[in-house]
């Protein structure tokens, strides 16, 4: 069997939307020219109406006039919003027969137009005709006469055809705007658009302003209306407007208007389906006037802070609401023996699989401790921002105990989302701590059950990305509630989490605008500063607790606890000299409190107390840590000398202990002795500061002690009072004595030898299922041998492993409980792998288990090139769940075991799956030699596959991918040429219609175009043309790649325009924009790039032909670019500069003075997100300067020009072969001279002069 890691090619494989689907390879995204220049205006006709546009033959031919087709009852849908939508929709239709007719002549040109080039255009039609449909009835008249015009207007676009020129769908979207400019009432002109339960607002709050209408619209206009449930969906739209002008009690209001929502759709299937008589009608009627009689009660807003000092007094009025409500629904089902039941218990059950968060005991929070800290948190969550707040600072800070009441405070004022303490999480997936996330939001959001339901149910294969659990989840659930306010998530403890790197990767794409904020705590660590730089983020370093804060705590331990003092009760002297000794670190303070308190300390409190602050002042002298100062004291103390060694056993076992055990099975497992195994944790209660201290239960020392103590017992010392515990050594005792549980005691016993897993008792299930683990993770190539030396591999018998085998796998895995494949015939050597085999290493929870089996495995056939290749893969898996170095070092390191001979016939894919896992290293750390043995190894697997090797293009892709990203590093010409030459070969073994023909079309195009970029070859520049063109026709919509290659043919052909100046290459590349635009409505990842395509193009055409439109249009299109590019977003920058340089061209064409200004501090916001060293920095300085000497030239103030001076003076540090510092050199001494004219500074003309020499010079 053999194992064979598909590596990812860089370009081809593959950017992925929420990790989902293949993405076509797109081309670097590029930007307007930053230098903004003018360029003369040449305005274009257009027609002025759409009765003035010439009609041409029709792709739309053959509408007819519809004709009004047998209506359908309503059913119920998934929204009880938006079905209200169509039910008001279908009411209006009804009451119009003119508006029925236009609603229906626009769905039947929808429905023809089969490759939506027409959508826009309808859109803005249907959306004006809501607007009319709108009328209160005294302009009821006037609505009427503007429909029976406008239905004339959108008649006409059964004759119109577009050819697939830009320009003819701006024309035809000008010509409707104007055509509703001339037909539009003065009453919507006015700003009055009817009453107030009118369709514009109802649709407004039902189903949005931004979202499509056309399919709403459509449903309705072929639907049979329900006259008697408008007066209730009239009421129920108020409640949601009044839901949606709250922040204080939302998710009760928002609750009671989902209620009664749901039942008045559920009457209106009632109403569709049976005739509706007085008595139905009547309570109909009553049911409307008790729910607007609910409804009265008013709301108030309070701060998210002060409502934590002082909870709000409404929930007694919104009960009142609930109670009044549930009484109308009773009595209409009873007056009409009507059974709605609106029931949540079923979707309850299905994410009842989803796993828990474990319990924990709550942190003692000291009143008043934190409320300043407390109140900076709940001031951000309400008002900043940012998505994300990292909470960092020094171990025993108390960050955990802020965030256990930053939970509660979020909790009760209904804005948590979920809670997350990472300490007992340490091992945990990223993936199933996103379900306890959204588990925990399914019971504080019952609403959100359903989406989370359906994300249970979709997402259950191994493949699934993260970033579609975050997605399907957590923001989709959070959206469909539809809150006014954000959300939150708290993670706590993130550095003390394997996985936190993939978690945190995840959280640099949250969309924009985010329904939710996360707030992180951890240690400050260098990695996580790296990843939260590149969020809209906000840092607060968490301060010390203050000297009266930790004398408060002290007080309130030793003065109001049971502590008996035998009259020697601390003064406040003493208490403040401890306080001073704590140094702000609460666990210092909780660490003394616990020692003063140890009743296995036979000595006085005031004695130990004493101590304490004698050694403190130790401390002082001899600069060590105050922490690991007072846990060496503390160490040396809980236990008499003789129990010193045993106490370091103890730690050590429980510093790699894997699960809980009890007192007992723990005393088994380590061998220590049942009663100095109860003493031992009794006595370490004192350091407790996790958990019940009075449980019978040990569990791992991560879940138990804080932090900085498991981190000071596992830490050499030149200080040997304590001997650090090695975790290797700690492992291998316990492999040790868990092969000896199993292979001596157990498995050879009358018992072991028929028990089952169900039958296995005390510490046999740890020692089964975790002796593999603590093997591998010990010391390397161990043995395996008790400390005794009486077992060895040799004398475990074949039936004794294979029997192993039957009770480990339903130990790690309910799927495997059921039964699993014979592992007869496999010798005991070959079963660790066969074992690891059947486990797999697609499930993330049973991962580790893959490993640790895989591992033992490689330590019994260390020569076994498949073992180690399946090792490779494992890790390959876990680095891509936990991005962390260390996995992807452990892979590499498998994969170079894995290599095997050269005559091996495996041993070309081996070669790809080092070369892939040294790229990846590359890209992560770029350390070049990675890159070049991985191009060798890429080499020596192309020459194992000569032609017809069915792997021979996946080399030939692979090598010159490798080759390519070389390129761009070092920028040698041969690097791009072989792999030109290797695409090339690669496309010819990709014939259509092979599926990977399009990846190699496109792989080859983009060669091309960087090889035209370098040399300026124009056939290069066709031939990546001709190939994108090729490719586009093996995407037809709806593939999820078509818009990537539209984009990729729009940027070659303006690539083109800008060689040629022919405008039908910058048309062309326009319409291709628009279409990529089209497939990325938000919130697709890609669609801030396809806006900001679009406008470079629109600002290109408008330099050309000087069309208004075009300059307007890419002003537009680059601020919503920006919108969907907060800071720290690599592009943010790119997108600041564009949409100022465009701004300037507007300024030069108009010469509204508010352009140029609100261009230079967009300048300014992009130069301060780039470093000095940035390639564009330079760029940017210049951009910077032309602005602010083009307003000096305007409005003649000094500072402008003293500025602009300033830049370019920074621009003459740029090396000399810089082109903006020749550009400097060139504007520099002009400047100085109109300086000099200005204020007589002799030393600008002294300046002035060196310049231009200087400028000279270089010319």
């Amino acid at each position: 069997m053999t194992h064979e890691l598909k590596p990812g090619r860089k370009r081809d494989k593959i950017r992925q939307f929420f990790g989902s689907r293949p993405r076509t390879p797109q081309l670097p995204e590029s930007s307007i020219n930053l230098a903004a220049q003018s360029s003369p205006i040449t305005p274009l006709p257009l027609p002025q109406s759409a009765s003035d546009a010439q009609p041409t033959v029709l792709n739309l031919q053959g509408i007819q006039t519809p004709s009004i087709q047998p209506g359908k009852a309503f059913a119920k849908g998934k929204s009880f919003k938006r079905d209200m939508a169509i039910l008001s929709i279908a009411y209006i239709l009804q009451e119009s027969p003119e508006l029925k007719k236009l609603i229906q002549l626009i769905v039947v040109i929808r429905d023809k137009d089969s490759e939506g080039q027409l959508t826009a255009v309808l859109e803005t039609c249907t959306r004006f005709s809501v607007q009319l449909a709108s009328a209160a009835d005294a302009h009821r008249a006037e609505a009427t006469q503007a429909i029976t015009v406008f239905h004339e207007t959108v008649a006409k676009l059964r004759t119109i055809q577009l050819d697939g020129d830009g320009k003819s769908l701006d024309g035809l979207t000008s010509m409707i705007n104007k055509d509703i400019d001339r037909i539009k009432p003065s009453f919507i002109s006015n700003g009055d658009t009817g009453t107030t339960e009118g369709l514009s607002k109802v649709l407004d709050t039902t189903i949005g302003p931004t979202i499509s209408i056309l399919s709403v619209v459509k449903e309705a206009s072929s639907l049979i209306p329900v006259p008697w449930v408008q007066p209730l969906i009239g009421t129920v739209v108020s409640m949601l407007r009044a839901v949606s002008q709250t922040r204080s009690n939302y998710k009760e209001m928002r609750q009671i208007a989902a209620t009664a929502g749901d039942f008045v759709v559920s009457c209106a299937v009632i109403c569709s389906e049976s005739m509706v008589g007085p008595s139905l009608e009547g309570a109909l009627k009553t049911f409307s006037k008790l729910v607007t009689a609910a409804i009265s009660t008013g709301y108030t807003q309070l701060n998210l802070f002060s409502r934590y000092l002082q909870q709000s007094g409404h929930m007694g009025d919104l009960q009142v609401i609930r109670t009044r409500l549930d009484v109308a629904i009773q009595l209409f089902q009873t007056e009409n023996s009507v059974n709605i039941k609106l029931d949540t218990e079923e979707l309850n059950r299905k994410i009842g699989n989803l796993p828990s968060h474990p319990r924990y005991t709550r942190n003692e929070y000291l009143e008043k401790s934190r409320d300043d800290v407390i109140k900076y948190f709940s001031d951000w969550i309400v008002n900043a921002q940012e998505s994300v707040l990292w909470v960092h600072g020094s171990a025993g800070l108390g960050k955990s105990t802020v965030a256990q009441e930053l939970v509660h405070l979020l909790k009760s004022e209904d804005r948590l989302a979920g809670g997350i303490f990472l300490t007992n999480l340490t091992t945990e997936p990223p993936e199933r701590v996103i379900q306890m996330i959204a588990r925990q939001l399914g019971a504080n959001y019952l609403r959100a059950i359903g989406n989370i339901a359906e994300a249970a149910r979709k997402l259950d294969g191994p493949h699934d990305s993260l970033r579609d659990y975050f997605k399907a989840y957590i923001f989709d659930p959070i959206r469909a509630l539809e809150y006014p306010y954000q959300l939150v998530i708290i993670v706590d403890s993130l550095d003390e989490w394997q996985n936190y790197e993939s978690f945190l990767a995840e959280l640099v794409h949250i969309p924009s605008p985010s329904p939710l904020k996360f707030v992180l705590t951890s240690r400050f660590n260098y990695s996580i500063e790296r990843v939260v730089d590149k969020m809209l983020s906000h840092k607060y370093s968490l301060p010390r607790a203050s000297q009266a804060v930790i004398e408060c705590y002290f007080h309130h331990h030793f003065f109001l606890g049971n502590i008996d003092w035998k009259g020697r009760k601390p003064d406040d002297g003493k208490v403040h000299l401890l306080a001073a000794h704590a140094d702000g670190l609460l666990i210092w303070a909780a660490t003394a409190r616990l020692l003063v308190m140890n009743e296995f300390d036979t000595r006085d409190p005031h004695v130990i107390l004493d101590q304490i602050l004698s050694l403190e002042e130790k401390v002082v002298t001899q600069n060590v840590g105050k922490l690991d100062h007072l846990y060496r004291s503390a160490v040396s103390t809980l236990a008499p000398q003789d129990m010193q060694g045993v106490l370091r056993e103890f730690l050590g076992a429980t510093v790699v202990l894997q699960e809980a055990l009890s007192i007992s099975d723990f005393a088994h497992l380590t061998g220590i002795g049942e009663r100095r195994t109860k003493e031992i944790h009794q006595r370490l209660a004192a350091l407790q500061t996790q958990g019940d201290p009075n449980t019978n239960f040990i569990s791992p020392a991560i879940q138990r002690f804080h932090t900085s103590f498991v981190e000071f017992i596992t830490t050499e010392s030149d200080d040997q009072t304590f001997r650090a515990v090695k975790a290797t050594e700690a492992h291998c005792m316990l492999a040790n004595r868990c092969i000896e549980i199993v292979f001596v005691d157990l498995l050879p016993s009358f018992r072991g030898k028929t028990c089952i897993y169900s039958e296995l008792r005390g510490v046999e299930p740890y020692a089964i299922k975790f002796w593999p683990l603590h093997l591998a993770s010990g010391t390397p190539h161990q043995r395996l041998a008790t400390s005794s030396d009486t077992v060895g591999m040799d004398l475990i018998s074949e039936e004794a492993m294979h029997h192993w085998a039957t009770l480990f796998l339903p130990c790690i895995a309910v799927r495997f409980q059921d039964g699993h494949n014979s592992l007869d015939g496999f010798r005991k050597s070959e079963l660790p792998y066969e074992v690891a085999v059947m486990i797999g290493e697609e499930d993330v929870t049973t991962l580790s288990y893959h490993i640790q089996c895989l591992k033992i495995a490689t330590q019994l056939q260390p020569l076994d090139v498949k073992t180690w290749k399946a090792l490779g893969i494992a890790y390959h898996r876990l680095y891509e769940q936990s991005q962390s170095n260390r996995d992807l070092d452990e892979e590499i390191t498998a994969f170079c075991h894995g290599l095997g001979p050269a005559a091996h016939p495996y041993r070309s894919g081996s070669l790809d799956n080092l070369a892939t896992a040294l790229q990846t290293r590359f890209a992560q750390q770029g350390a070049s030699n990675d890159l070049d043995e991985a191009i060798s190894l890429h080499r020596e697997a192309f020459l194992l596959r000569p032609a017809p090797h069915p792997g021979r293009s996946d080399s030939l892709n692979n090598l010159a991918d490798a080759l390519q990203t070389r390129f761009e590093q070092r920028g040698a010409s041969n690097d791009l040429d072989e792999a030109i030459s290797l695409h090339q070969e690669a496309l010819l073994l990709c014939p259509a219609p092979h599926p990977d023909r399009s990846i190699s079309l496109n792989n080859l195009a983009i060669a091309f175009r960087t090889r035209f970029k370098q040399r300026g070859a124009s056939n290069d520049l066709n031939e990546a043309i001709s190939l994108h063109r090729e490719a586009l026709l093996l995407y037809p919509a709806p593939h999820p790649d078509r818009s990537m290659s539209l984009n990729n043919l729009g940027l070659t052909l303006q690539t083109r325009f800008a060689q040629r100046g022919a405008s039908n290459d910058l048309d062309e590349a326009i319409s291709l924009h628009r279409e990529a635009l089209l497939l990325c409505p938000a919130p697709h990842p890609d669609r801030s790039g396809s806006l900001n395509k679009l406008a470079i193009a629109l600002g290109t055409r408008f330099k050309q032909q000087g069309a208004s439109n075009d300059l307007g249009e890419a002003i537009s299109l680059h601020r919503e670019a920006l919108l969907l590019r907060p800071a720290p977003h690599l592009y943010r920058s790119r997108s600041l500069n564009n949409l100022a340089n465009t701004l300037q061209i507007r300024f030069e064409q108009q010469g509204a003075s508010n352009d140029l200004d609100e261009a230079i501090s967009l300048h300014r916001e992009a130069l301060l997100l780039q470093p000095v060293d940035h390639p564009l920095y330079s760029q940017l300085l210049k951009c910077l300067a032309i602005a602010l000497r083009i307003r000096f030239d305007q409005g003649h103030l000094l500072h402008d020009l003293t500025e602009a001076i300033s830049l370019y003076k920074r621009l003459l540090d740029f090396p000399v072969h810089d082109p903006n510092r020749s550009w400097s050199l060139e504007h520099l001494p002009s400047a100085l001279k109109e300086h000099n004219a200005l204020v007589g500074d002799h030393r600008d003309i002294v300046e002035g002069t060196d310049a231009d020499a200087e400028g000279r010079s270089v010319m």
